[in-house]
């Protein structure tokens, strides 16, 4: 598996951070990675569906970064490794995660099929460990690193007909927490973003009911719903600014919704 890369000046590159972003085909992804790319990291983008992930990847380029891209499947066995090996390849270091592809699925929890239970653990919460685990092995050998997991509010709050997904995102809550303590000897910062509801092709489904972005705010004090940039300048911040102390955190970007 190649990846394709778009060059940038080997001046440039020499001080740019390297940052995986991964579902940055579309919503909160691509604007992920417009975000980092604008404030100067190589990227090297994933997702499942190739012309997704080729049009941002040329987005991106617009600032004059080098950029890779892979329209990859992460639950596909190898799929980890081959995303690494790719990395490493393209740019021989790795600073940065932010772990953006997610899936919703949503059922009556007694009519959810195994094979649909499954689906959503690969997807949510066994990929992102994975990826987890081989950027930190590539962090810790270069003496550090930052691992950012788009989590959601739904890790603190119930959702009907969302088990599965609620119970993911709520292990990637613990996930973080144990990441950063695993990897805080080695200068590899883990922490997470906990959206409310985001403007993204996830739930257009429910924004195209009518009075359906309506319904989704009522409940959200700041009476509106997220826009994918938001969470991406969060994810930006902590890749990028957050200090070096900030490790384990959940920022919880949900216009109040938790707090009612």
């Amino acid at each position: 598996m190649r990846a394709h890369v778009v060059e940038a000046s080997e001046a440039d590159s020499a001080r740019a951070r390297v940052a995986i972003v991964t579902g940055a085909g579309r919503g909160i992804g691509a604007k992920v990675a417009a975000a980092l790319a604008a404030r100067g990291c190589d990227l090297m983008l994933t997702a499942r569906t190739e012309p997704e992930i080729a049009g941002v990847a040329q987005e991106a380029r617009r600032g004059g970064r080098r950029v890779a891209h892979l329209a990859i499947d992460l639950t596909a066995p190898d799929a980890v490794d081959a995303l690494m090996e790719s990395t490493l390849d393209a740019f021989g270091r790795l600073d940065i995660v932010v772990g953006c592809a997610g899936m919703l699925a949503a059922s009556p929890y007694l009519e959810t099929s195994d094979e649909s239970l499954q689906r959503t653990i690969n997807v949510n919460l066994l990929a992102p460990m994975r990826l987890s685990r081989e950027a930190a092995r590539a962090m810790c050998s270069r003496g550090g690193g930052r691992i950012i997991h788009v989590a959601s509010m739904f890790a603190f709050v119930s959702s009907r007909q969302h088990v599965a997904y609620t119970a993911c995102k709520a292990g990637l809550v613990g996930l973080t927490k144990a990441l950063a303590v695993e990897f805080a000897g080695h200068g590899v910062q883990v922490n997470a973003i906990a959206p409310g509801h985001v403007r993204t092709p996830m739930i257009a489904q429910a924004l195209a009911l009518p009075d359906g972005e309506r319904q989704l705010a009522r409940h959200t004090p700041i009476r509106r719903i997220a826009e994918p940039e938001e969470v991406a300048n969060v994810a930006a911040y902590l890749a990028l600014d957050a200090p070096s102390f900030l490790t384990g955190e959940v920022v919880v970007l949900d216009g109040g919704y938790t707090c009612r």
